[in-house]
């Protein structure tokens, strides 16, 4: 049965407003489909509205009562129709295959088509259905029920077609809702959800579960819409995944819960490689909530955000508790726990991942911030401050970091770790996202550490770090500080290193060589008057002569071994100065200093354990005694270089190594030669090469060699030894030299002199001389203490003269004498000879044992006594005993023997037990034995055989 009611007023359906706003660019856009539900729902009051607007026709009259579901059947109509015109504009057709009214005044159409004109010339909407159950309010006839039960289907004006199975709508709650699968399309959109509930009143729709919108990419083939239409998303492909969805129309607040995926996938065609064009890279957000809110044109993400956007090969990643999401600036603000990870978009490149509290992230500028505890770390490097600002590259990549307050960095160089702690800390990435460079500012510290020993340096006002590529990452290649710089090298596991303080005025510069993948300390360069403290090791610390060393100088290198963990090497340059210090004093303990143009160090292979420092240029040794005495002073050392080499464990000097000009000074005594060696623990300077001289206020010694006991003042010499004493008295009378003001000379082979005792030997070819007079030996031995001189072996000497009367008068004549030893004292003014002596004055001879030699203060002899086979001769006369005398005065000689023998070949011979010879008047007197036999005056010519 078809009914038809034409109305001339028009009526006014109930519809739904238009739900249209403006599209979302590259990130969200897909928030605003889930508003299409919402038109499916508008629909049916529409259509609800216009079906309840005819209830007063005949056909639908329903009685006033309680609703109650009854199966009691009042009518029946098959092939329903209904027509709504206004004028000849129909507003309104519905169609059914059978129309059942029950007794509660319930209506059944079964196979329902609805079509509804809201407006003139729009398009209809219609909805299908295999039923439709339309239950009245019986108190309230306003109010009623309206159930479309299977097959639902509904196709809107603007193309939207919504599938579902039930869709029940409450007049009396102004509700629509259903709990079935809904699935829905719109040109490009389309999507699903499990039950849905449309409060109209409030104009608030929820989709109650599994929630799912996709939006197709523009093809150029779809109709034209508005820019704000819902499904204008542009050539990118959007799906939206959730537990559940409402939207809030006054509000124009859209909400997604309980699990949030929402992905947007550019076209094939539109996916470009250049990450720079942020509208075509696709993203994909993940929370527990979202809501968009038009008026602020934000969305709002919370619980679990993540958010990838960009290549799959190279996405940025956020994550944190809540954001906000502004749409058109492409500008993020995360709160709590936000963390973005930038990936390199080029091989070789290593995710940079920044975390903080709060983080501010806007795509278009390419700025990041963030706040509270903020870190960005990369691999094995770390850094962190309490702010964070990030400058970006048009492909997302960090390029710059800006950390403030409480600034940090780490970074993990293979067996180094290095920190660096600041005010203010930036750093600079090259192109593929590795770090290149760090600045420090103000309070600045870097820690850089091995498992054997740190390195640490701070007090500067700037620090600079570079970093070298090496791989996916990038290893530290250079430190620089600039200002007033204290730097550490200090032993972490053993107490036999050396512990390094270093202080440099305006920087240092320390590199690093950058070998399997790992950063190692290769050489710092100081900048400044620098001072550089080695501490003494620390198991040496009950050691007294154990030492503490600074080095000062304008500038300083330091170099370590190949393996960067211990001091190889050190290089000070420009007025360098060298405190040796040793911890404690005592009698032969020592303090040096060194001073030198520069000086080239070098240090055992572990320990930072100094080896040898070599003072080069002008180099001065000052070595002072912690206990001073008259007899141990201040010695100096003088060379154009001065090599002081250190012991290893106690780092004491084992001895200081001159060469060129060298020069040693203590006191008034003093040493000389090309090169010589001082060794600290016999106090032994030893002069080699060039003229090795010593000399002090008494004597100059000169040999090849000079070995001089600066503790004992014993010196060794060897080879072409000569010693210069200024003066006769310089020896005290050791030597019986007449003049007492004119130097006395000695040379040998060797020599031994102990300054102490004033004893000098020397043996070899030893000889004496002043003057004219000498004496020679194979040993000469000067007792200066004693006023003594012993000779042994080949002793010559021309010591002394003599008076001897002559035809002409008196004159004086030399005595030369040899034996197998000579002894001479001072004291009482004797010269002895012993063994094998033989005198020759002029030519008068004396041999004899033994003869001892008398001398005056002007070292004239008074007398010599002869003794043991003493042989007097004189040409022509012979005479014999075992002792004899001879006075100078009168030149007569007293033999005695057993008997004395005088053999004269012109007067004959004469013996006795005693025997005086006149030499000079050929006079022979006897006493006691036997006497000539006709005594007589006796005449004697001499020939004095030159000797």
């Amino acid at each position: 049965m078809a009914t038809e009611t034409t109305i001339k007023k028009p009526l006014k359906p109930v519809s739904g407003r238009r739900v249209s706003f403006v599209g979302l660019r590259a990130r969200f856009p897909f928030l605003l489909r889930y508003v299409a539900v919402a038109v499916v729902a508008l629909t049916l009051i529409a259509v609800a509205g216009n079906y309840w607007r005819s209830r007063n026709n005949q056909d639908f009259r329903m009685k006033g009562q309680n609703p109650e579901l009854t199966s009691e059947i009042t009518a029946v109509v098959n092939g329903y129709e209904r027509r709504v015109t206004v004028g000849d504009k129909l507003k309104l057709l519905v169609r059914a295959d059978k129309d059942t009214t029950f007794a509660d005044n319930r209506h059944e159409l079964e196979n329902v088509y609805l079509e509804n004109h809201p407006n003139e010339g729009d398009e209809a909407d219609i909805v299908t259905a295999k039923k439709a159950i339309f239950t009245p309010d019986a108190a309230s006839p306003d109010n009623f029920v309206l159930n479309f039960i299977g097959d639902v289907n509904f196709k809107t004006r603007d193309s939207l077609a919504v599938q579902t199975q039930q869709i029940i709508y409450d007049k009396t709650k102004e509700t629509a809702e259903t709990a079935e699968l809904i699935n829905f399309t719109r040109a490009n959109l389309s999507g699903n959800a499990v039950g849905a509930n449309l409060n109209i009143k409030e104009k608030h729709l929820e989709l109650l579960s599994n929630v799912e919108i996709n939006v197709a990419p523009k093809n150029g083939d779809e109709p034209q819409v508005a820019n704000n239409s819902l499904t204008d998303f542009g050539k990118s492909a959007v799906a939206i995944r959730s537990g559940r969805a409402s939207f809030d129309q006054d509000l124009a607040r859209f909400e997604l819960s309980d699990g949030v995926n929402i992905n947007i996938t550019p076209t094939e065609n539109n996916q470009k490689t250049d990450a720079s064009d942020l509208g075509s890279q696709p993203v994909n957000m993940v929370s527990t909530r979202a809501v968009w809110e038009q008026i602020k044109d934000t969305v709002e993400l919370s619980g679990g955000v993540n958010i990838i956007a960009g290549q799959p090969n190279a996405p940025t990643t956020i994550r944190c508790d809540n954001a906000t999401y502004r749409r058109r600036e492409l500008e993020y603000i995360l709160r709590e726990n936000a963390e973005i990870v930038f990936v390199s978009t080029q091989t070789g490149g290593t995710p940079v991942t920044v975390r903080g509290k709060n983080a501010f992230y806007n795509e278009k500028s390419g700025k990041a911030n963030l706040t509270g505890e903020a870190s960005a770390e990369q691999g094995f490097q770390l850094m962190r401050g309490e702010t964070i600002a990030a400058d970006l590259s048009k492909t997302r990549q960090i390029q710059h970091l800006n950390i403030k307050n409480n600034a940090y960095l780490r970074t993990n160089s293979g067996e180094r770790n290095t920190e660096v702690s600041a005010v203010e800390v930036n750093f600079q990435f090259d192109e593929i996202q590795r770090l290149q460079t760090a600045n420090a500012a103000q309070n600045a510290i870097v820690t850089s550490q091995s498992a054997e020993n740190a390195l640490k340096l701070d007090g500067m006002n700037n620090l600079d770090l570079t970093f070298q590529p090496d791989n996916q990452t990038s290893l530290l290649k250079n430190i620089k500080t600039i200002g007033q710089t204290n730097a550490q090298i200090v032993a972490l596991n053993s107490a036999d290193y050396s512990n390094i303080i270093l202080n440099a005025p305006t920087g240092t510069e320390t590199a690093f060589d950058v070998q399997n993948n790992q950063s190692v300390l290769r050489q710092m360069q100081t900048g400044g008057r620098t001072t550089v403290s080695m501490s003494a090791p620390q198991s040496q610390s009950n050691n007294p002569k154990a030492t503490n060393k600074k080095l000062v100088a304008d500038a300083v290198k330091i170099v370590w071994n190949a393996n960067g963990k211990d001091v190889k090497q050190a290089f000070a340059t420009g007025n360098a100065e060298l405190y040796i210090i040793p911890l404690g004093a005592g009698a032969n303990v020592d303090r040096q200093t060194v001073f030198a143009q520069k000086f080239d160090c070098d240090f055992y292979e572990t320990g930072n354990l100094a080896k040898s420092f070599a003072a080069i240029g002008n180099a001065n040794a000052i070595i002072e005694p912690t206990q001073p005495t008259q007899e141990r002073g201040t010695r100096n050392l003088f060379a154009d270089n001065l090599t002081a080499n250190f012991e290893r464990n106690a780092q004491t000097v084992e001895n200081f190594a001159a060469s060129g000009n060298a020069k040693f000074n203590e006191a008034d005594r003093n040493g000389v030669a090309n090169n010589f060696v001082y060794t600290a623990n016999d106090e032994t300077v030893r002069l080699r090469g060039g003229e090795p001289t010593t000399w002090d206020n008494r004597a100059r010694l000169k040999a090849a060699e000079i070995d001089w006991n600066t503790r004992t003042q014993q010196t060794f010499l060897r080879g072409k030894v000569a010693t210069t004493y200024y003066s006769q008295g310089q020896t005290n009378g050791a030597t019986p030299f007449t003049k007492v003001n004119s130097p006395v000379f000695l040379t040998s082979n060797q020599a031994e002199f102990n300054s102490a005792t004033g004893i000098g030997v020397y043996t070899g070819s030893a000889r004496a001389w002043q003057d004219e007079n000498y004496v020679s030996a194979e040993r000469l031995i000067l007792q200066r203490d004693n006023k003594a001189m012993i000779g042994d072996g080949n002793v010559q000497s021309s010591l002394y003269n003599t008076n001897q009367r002559t035809k002409t008068g008196a004159s004086s004549v030399p005595v030369f004498a040899t034996s197998q030893h000579i002894e001479y004292s001072d004291a009482n003014k004797v010269l002895r000879y012993e063994k094998d002596v033989d005198i020759k004055q002029g030519t008068d001879r004396i041999t004899s044992g033994i003869a001892d030699v008398y001398l005056n203060s002007k070292n004239d002899m008074e007398k010599t006594i002869a003794q043991n086979s003493v042989v007097v001769t004189q040409p022509g006369r012979k005479a014999t005993g075992d002792s004899a005398q001879y006075t100078a005065v009168d030149e007569v000689v007293i033999l005695r023997g057993n008997p004395a023998f005088v053999e004269d070949a012109v007067n004959g011979n004469s013996q006795a037990k005693q025997l005086t010879v006149f030499l000079r008047e050929n006079r022979v007197v006897g006493q006691g034995g036997n006497s000539p036999v006709s005594p007589g005056r006796i005449r004697s010519t001499h020939k004095i055989k030159k000797q």
